[in-house]
């Protein structure tokens, strides 16, 4: 019977704790740890799980608390009706897994000369890029917070990140647009390291521009479509990092 009850998910354990009941009958958990030599902490623990999916019973009968197993149909049905509802969840999971990969998969790279421009153009990939980058820190930025913000997975992945910067102490420069979440982003901050610059709202920062390794990253969090680019090239990246400094002296 245990190789039946291993194909239906029970533990070692729980295999033989489960076939001590259906032979011996209605027993407590002291007993059946001294009978299957199995130490009662772990005997509570199989016998709470048997409880809780369905093949075991318990009842209190004057303050003592007795455990049996179910009858040979119920308990082929409860069985059953768990792997079942396993492959549910299974093919679930799988499915979303699937999903997952294509949209992970919908970046498109190019090579143009000795430029390497890659498209980014899903939700998640947006959301990994933004992680992994943010999660090094080292970088340069112009973004406005009073738009990033309002994007819960956004703000979400930028709290992370302060809280890691407080402790590696990277280097980073910002100019940000003011405003109220951008006062609150400052107050964040915990890195020396660290510095903001702002300009005046009424300048607009229609997409956030990184600048980091070698690479100009432009991302877009309203966009439906193309939500990203990324620009890899020495002098193109040089010159951006030139305009970015000049910005960053006159402020």
């Amino acid at each position: 019977m245990r190789n039946f009850l291993e194909v239906c998910g029970l533990n070692e354990t729980e295999q033989t704790i489960f076939q001590y009941l259906v032979s011996h009958g209605s027993s407590i958990a002291s007993v059946i740890s001294k009978r299957v030599s199995i130490k009662r902490s772990n005997v509570y623990f199989a016998l709470e799980h048997l409880v809780k999916i369905g093949t075991v019973t318990k009842q209190k009968r004057e303050k003592i608390t007795y455990f049996e197993s179910v009858s040979p149909s119920v308990c082929r049905e409860i069985l059953v009706n768990r792997q079942k509802n396993k492959l549910d969840e299974v093919d679930y999971a799988t499915k979303m897994m699937e999903k997952e990969m294509f949209e992970l998969s919908k970046s498109a790279t190019k090579q143009i000369n000795n430029y390497k421009i890659e498209v980014i153009e899903s939700t998640e990939m947006l959301y990994m890029n933004l992680e992994k980058l943010l999660k090094k820190g080292g970088f340069q930025c112009i973004f406005d917070p009073n738009k990033v913000f309002l994007n819960k997975k956004v703000k979400e992945i930028c709290i992370n990140f302060l809280k890691n910067t407080a402790v590696t102490k990277a280097q980073v420069r910002e100019i940000a647009v003011s405003g109220e979440l951008t006062n609150w982003y400052r107050d964040q901050i915990q890195n020396n390291n660290h510095k903001v610059k702002e300009i005046s709202e009424s300048r607009e920062i229609l997409s956030d521009m990184f600048l980091v390794d070698g690479s100009v990253i432009l991302l877009d969090y309203e966009s439906e479509e193309k939500v990203g680019i990324k620009i890899s090239h020495d002098n193109f990246y040089k010159t951006m990092m030139t305009l970015f400094d000049i910005l960053w002296e006159k402020i």
